[in-house]
């Protein structure tokens, strides 16, 4: 008897084949395409669609081998169908006729071209020139035809040539307010106007109050912005702004539908200023600051009583509470200091009274102390600032009511 084994291990007996020299034992336990044994025998696999019809031939024993149920189960276990596929193509290239190939190369067909066009024989065009140097210039070639053109050379106006009258318009705001100040404090009214201006049976039941402060207010910072003698933001648009700021806030003086629908368009104006549009229907000209026709002094004294009662005053009290404030009384020091000196310009309401010229004075005045303090970090100064302002404050009532 001889016997076969695959690999290192043996296992159950797959099948039987009678042979010459006795019963032979086939024993597998891995790929048969793996399989040895010994002596060495040649061993012949074939493949049918069913595998109960898979055989072995053994052509040096001249044997026919048995297959049993087993192994067909073993065959359908170990036999991948990747074996396979390198073997079937490769018989399919191999059963492929060469004069196939070649004739895919050369099918011998003929294909029509278009024929070159023929640019001697075109029929005229009420569209193209055939010949634009000859039919469609005329004249002779310009000398500097080709050449780069140079811009006329402009010489800048003599400022010895402004009038009196627009030397006067630019005073130096920016020495008494900054141009983040101005800037923040519309960016904040803006933010209180949102909040306003929201219904016209709110805006009329009492709201109109607030809006009238707010859109005053706004009035005089584009009309410093407008006047402002160093680079601020709106400039450009300061002047249209001012004037129909300049026209909500005196409309609403009492709460009414006009009011309110004024103050709904100029809100939208607001918005878009804020968000760095320009305002629309802008294409006239711009006037100068007219005071008289800016704001009224009952609004900027309502901004002023606010800034010191709820601000300034309880900021300045002490050295712990200067220091964490110290940015905001900036704020409000500087714009009391442009207020005050807007309130007694050229036009504006009693601007020809001496005594009320000089109140406004020394509240610029102390406003413009209260900031210097600020900057010097000073709280003992910014204190002693803050009692003149209120003692500024209080003789001018005294005198005005």
């Amino acid at each position: 008897m001889t016997s076969f084994a695959c690999g290192q291990r043996s296992i159950s007996e797959f099948a039987k084949a009678a042979t010459p020299e006795g019963p032979i034992y086939y024993r597998s336990n891995c790929n048969i395409r793996t399989l040895y044994k010994r002596p060495k025998i040649d061993l012949v696999r074939y493949f049918r669609q069913d595998l109960q019809d898979v055989k072995y031939s053994m052509p040096n024993l001249a044997a026919q081998t048995v297959v049993k149920p087993e192994l067909t189960e073993w065959l359908t276990n170990t036999m991948r169908p990747r074996s396979a596929q390198p073997v079937v193509l490769l018989l399919i290239i191999l059963t492929v006729p060469p004069s196939w190939l070649a004739a895919q190369h050369s099918t011998g067909k003929i294909f029509q071209r278009a024929k070159l066009p023929d640019f001697d024989n075109v029929k005229p065009s009420n569209f193209f020139f055939r010949n634009a140097f000859a039919e469609a210039l005329q004249g002779t070639r310009p000398a500097n035809l080709g050449r780069p053109a140079i811009a006329p050379v402009t010489t800048p106006p003599d400022s010895t040539t402004e009038s009196v009258g627009t030397q006067a318009e630019k005073y130096a705001w920016s020495k008494i307010i900054s141009a983040t100040t101005i800037e923040d404090e519309i960016k904040a009214i803006k933010l209180a106007i949102d909040q306003t201006v929201t219904t016209p049976q709110k805006y009329r039941d009492g709201e109109f109050r607030k809006g009238r402060v707010y859109f005053s207010v706004l009035a005089l910072l584009f009309a410093i912005v407008h006047d402002y003698d160093d680079e601020v933001r709106w400039q450009k648009d300061a002047a249209h702004a001012r004037d129909r700021f300049a026209q909500v806030g005196r409309t609403s003086k009492v709460g009414s539908s006009q009011a309110y629908n004024q103050a709904a368009k100029r809100k939208d104006d607001l918005n878009e200023l804020v968000l760095g549009a320009s305002l629309p229907g802008t294409e006239t000209q711009a006037l100068p600051t007219a005071w008289d026709q800016v704001c009224d002094r009952p609004p900027l004294m309502n901004r002023l009583k606010e800034s010191f009662q709820e601000r300034i005053s309880p900021w300045a009290s002490s050295a712990t509470e200067f220091r964490k404030h110290a940015d905001d009384i900036l704020h409000e020091a500087e714009l009391m200091a442009a207020i005050s000196k807007a309130m007694h310009q050229e036009g504006f309401d009693l601007a020809d009274d001496d005594g009320y010229v000089s109140y406004c004075q020394q509240l610029q005045q102390a406003a413009s102390s209260l900031a210097a303090a600020v900057r010097r970090k000073d709280p003992q100064a910014g204190r002693q600032a803050a009692g003149q302002i209120d003692k500024a404050c209080n003789d001018c009532h005294g005198d005005y009511r």
